[in-house]
């Protein structure tokens, strides 16, 4: 098997893109890095998080990919490059940080995904809560708040809807326009095991 150098400290969570050709990985050093997936070559990194990366994803194209980290950082790189082109924020009132990043919002997020459209994201937080974001704003859209456990979220094909698994329902679906509940599956366990991605 091949190996990637790079990073200099455990890594947390690695995703390949739709096309096969790039690995990007995220660790506990603050950096997201992406990979030449044949040769294992690593192809840039992603600086900006200022605590260890928790998540990584592409979006179904391939061209972006969100991260979070343990500072309660999203951010949105371009995957031929690196350059972050989103830091998405809670309020308009926060203000800007010293190097021109966006300050960090107090709750730790635990994954995060973009929409196919790319043009939101959701990410997961521990309070609970999932956040919908609006990238092209570089703001949030909607906040659902939950009480319970949440496992994992993501897009419908369509990026109109969300789908999560949580300790309380095995699957539910939710309207982004109005974060409505429109589907709540109890039957949708698997021999009584709960669906946790």
């Amino acid at each position: 098997p091949e190996k990637f150098f790079g990073h200099t400290e455990k890594i947390n969570y690695c995703s390949i893109s739709p096309s096969s050709t790039q690995i990007v990985s995220s660790s506990d050093d603050g950096t997201v890095r992406v990979w030449d997936s044949i040769t294992g070559n690593q192809m840039f990194k992603c600086a900006g998080h200022t605590q260890p990366v928790e998540c990584c994803n592409f979006n179904y194209q391939g061209n972006l990919i969100i991260s979070s980290s343990q500072g309660c950082s999203v951010r949105v790189w371009d995957s031929s490059n690196g350059n972050q082109l989103y830091h998405p924020r809670i309020s308009q009132e926060i203000s800007d940080t010293s190097d021109g990043l966006i300050e960090e919002y107090p709750e730790k997020i635990f994954n995060c995904h973009i929409s196919n459209d790319g043009e939101k994201a959701i990410s997961i937080h521990g309070n609970p809560k999932i956040r919908i974001w609006d990238l092209k704003r570089n703001s949030l859209l909607q906040t659902i708040d939950l009480n319970c456990l949440i496992f994992n979220c993501i897009f419908s094909f369509d990026s109109e809807k969300i789908i999560l698994s949580s300790q309380e329902n095995p699957l539910s679906i939710y309207d982004i326009q109005n974060t409505s509940r429109i589907i709540q599956k109890e039957s949708l366990s698997y021999n009584d095991h709960q669906i946790q991605s």
